[in-house]
């Protein structure tokens, strides 16, 4: 394959669409054709010393956005909750734990394992099938709302109950409509109404971890590339350092000045 063998599969994938009916991102387009190709060129020039041409990779991969990650602060998460209906901030908190997409979240009640609070999330971003496990006590609030939809013929366990005392499911627009109304009494003008919850999930979830591998598998992101841009650092983050630091350099000075003490004595 040449440069121009590569290029025209770019072009191709820009014409195609996703599952939502959109044109691919650019990050979409160089991690499938790029970044799948480059791995078995480089194999077949290095490894096995085929005559492959050379390509010039660099050039032909889309120029990729700036990364925007959220995180909410403690205080912002209250606020938002506090500003939301409560079945709304059911499904605000489950995505800001478990960090699913907003679609994801609107599985089906077979999807749901009562017993094991195992979640099959199918149909993703991807296409491939990811499998999340609650903790035990978000598996029985949900195990009680799957009941509650199953007797009133609702395939979901996000609801609701209108004024005639109905249940009824929420609406993936509505929750966005309400997220809305709620950043605005809390005063957060710089969010999106559910994917910027994904980010925070991930973002907490390092933060309180320090584990890369295990946000992937949280996630369900199959390069762990992807999951290392929410392993930035803080504000707090770095004056935390920074106190570190300052103690180490103090704890070590005054090892130092104990040790000249007892040299001193010594002699």
């Amino acid at each position: 394959i040449s440069t121009a063998d590569i290029a025209h599969a770019m072009q191709a994938r820009k014409l195609e669409r996703t599952h939502n009916k959109r044109p691919p991102t650019p990050s979409s387009i160089n991690r499938d054709i790029i970044d799948t190709l480059r791995p078995v060129w480089t194999h077949a020039r290095k490894v096995l010393g085929e005559p492959v041409q050379d390509i010039d990779w660099q050039a032909l991969r889309l120029r990729e956005p700036v990364a925007r990650v959220r995180e909410f602060s403690a205080a912002e998460v209250g606020k938002v909750l506090d500003a939301l209906p409560a079945h709304h901030g059911r499904l605000c908190a489950f995505l800001g734990r478990y960090g699913v997409r907003l679609s994801e979240a609107f599985f089906p009640l077979s999807a749901f394992d009562r017993d094991t609070g195992r979640i099959v999330l199918r149909q993703r971003k991807g296409g491939d099938d990811h499998t999340i496990r609650l903790l035990d006590e978000d598996r029985r609030l949900l195990a009680v709302e799957a009941s509650r939809a199953e007797r009133a013929g609702i395939d979901q366990v996000w609801l609701w109950t209108d004024r005639a005392g109905q249940l009824r499911p929420v609406r993936p627009s509505s929750f966005q409509s309400a997220m809305r109304k709620a950043y605005a009494r809390a005063g957060i003008d710089n969010a999106r109404p559910a994917h910027d919850w994904r980010h925070h999930a991930a973002t907490a979830f390092v933060r309180a971890t320090g584990d890369l591998r295990a946000a992937q598998r949280l996630l369900g992101h199959q390069n762990i590339a992807t999951t290392a841009r929410y392993a930035h650092a803080s504000e707090a983050d770095v004056t935390r350092g920074l106190e570190a630091v300052k103690q180490s350099a103090h704890t070590n000075a005054h090892k130092s000045g104990d040790q000249a003490k007892k040299v001193k004595e010594n002699r």
